[in-house]
């Protein structure tokens, strides 16, 4: 009898050692936008402060995730000077100026801005830009 109880208090303590060593699977941060995959990093969660965690972004509903995504893509092609009117209307449509941080908002007008005008600009030439 006593055997049988060491025996299934060791079954027992081996299952609690495997169930205390498994551990939950890390959150996902990757986004997959037009012109590729990118990971949020911990610039992209200063910016977002007041708006989303990290924590709430890895349950949010798919299309917040998405807004998010676009708009972070889209503040590193503002930073870099690379965005134009098609990241503007076209790829990164689902934008929203709520996930660009406080110290980023004044340059992401501007670069609005001006792809806007370039976009006009071509319009009143005759060359609309055609994005793709």
């Amino acid at each position: 009898m006593k055997r049988r109880r060491i025996g299934f208090l060791l079954s027992f303590g081996v299952l609690a050692v495997q169930a205390s060593t498994v551990s939950a699977p890390a959150a996902d941060f990757t986004c997959k936008v037009y012109g590729g995959s990118f990971v949020l990093d911990d610039s992209d969660f200063r910016a977002l402060e007041g708006t989303v965690t990290r924590e709430q972004f890895a349950s949010l509903a798919p299309d917040r995730r998405i807004s998010i995504c676009q708009t972070r893509k889209l503040w590193r092609l503002i930073k870099a000077g690379k965005a134009d009117v098609c990241d503007f209307t076209t790829h990164y449509k689902g934008y929203n100026a709520l996930y660009f941080g406080d110290s980023e908002v004044d340059m992401a007008m501007d670069a609005q801005s001006k792809a806007a005008a370039q976009g006009l600009a071509g319009k009143l030439a005759g060359t609309p830009t055609k994005c793709q």
